[in-house]
C-alpha cells in the first residue's frame, strides 16, 4: 500500500500539471450533442474533474462516488465533471443510461486531454479550487482515495 501511494505521489509530482497553476482547459463533446468547456467552470466552483473509462471497475466506483458527492455538496459550490476516454460511444452511452448518471460527462474518444493533463492511470481525479488552480490529484480509486478526496473537497468548500 505504501509503495502504491509513493508511486502515485511521484507520478503526480513528476508528470502531472503543476499544483497551484491554472488547470488546462478543454472543449469536448457530450453524448447528447452538447459541449463541455472547462473554462465555463474555472474560477467559479470547486471542481472535481475525473478522467475515466466505463469498463474499469475502479473508474465505475469513482464516478458513482463523485455523483453522490456532487448531490451532497452542489449547493455549497462543488461541480463534478467527468471526461470519458472510451473509444466506443455506444459503450459509454450504455454505461451512462444504465447507471442513471446526471453529472456532465464529456467524451474524449480521441484522448486529446491525456497530453495536457498527463494522465497515466485510470481513473485520475483532479480537484480544482475556486481560483481555477489545481489543488490535488488522485490516481486510481479505493477507500483511501475516497476519504482523501472527500476531505480535500470539504476543506476547499469552507468559506
Amino acid at each position: 500500500m505504501v509503495r502504491k501511494l509513493l508511486l502515485i505521489l511521484m507520478i503526480g509530482l513528476l508528470v502531472g500539471p503543476a499544483f497551484g497553476q491554472r488547470a488546462p482547459s478543454f472543449n469536448l463533446p457530450t453524448i447528447d450533442g452538447g459541449q463541455i468547456n472547462l473554462n465555463d467552470y474555472l474560477g467559479k466552483n470547486i471542481i472535481a474533474l475525473s478522467f475515466f473509462t466505463s469498463w474499469s471497475d475502479s473508474c465505475q466506483a469513482e464516478i458513482t462516488f463523485l455523483q453522490d458527492l456532487e448531490r451532497q455538496y452542489q449547493n455549497k459550490g462543488l461541480k463534478v465533471i467527468a471526461v470519458s476516454l472510451d473509444r466506443k460511444t455506444d459503450v459509454l452511452l450504455s454505461f451512462i443510461t444504465t447507471n442513471n448518471f446526471n453529472i456532465p460527462i464529456a467524451h474524449d474518444k480521441n484522448v486529446a486531454t491525456l497530453k495536457d493533463f498527463k494522465i497515466l492511470i485510470m481513473p485520475t481525479l483532479f480537484i480544482i479550487n475556486r481560483e481555477g488552480e489545481l489543488a490535488s490529484v488522485f490516481a486510481d480509486f479505493d477507500e483511501n482515495t475516497r476519504n482523501a478526496a472527500t476531505a480535500q473537497i470539504e476543506g476547499l468548500l469552507i468559506p
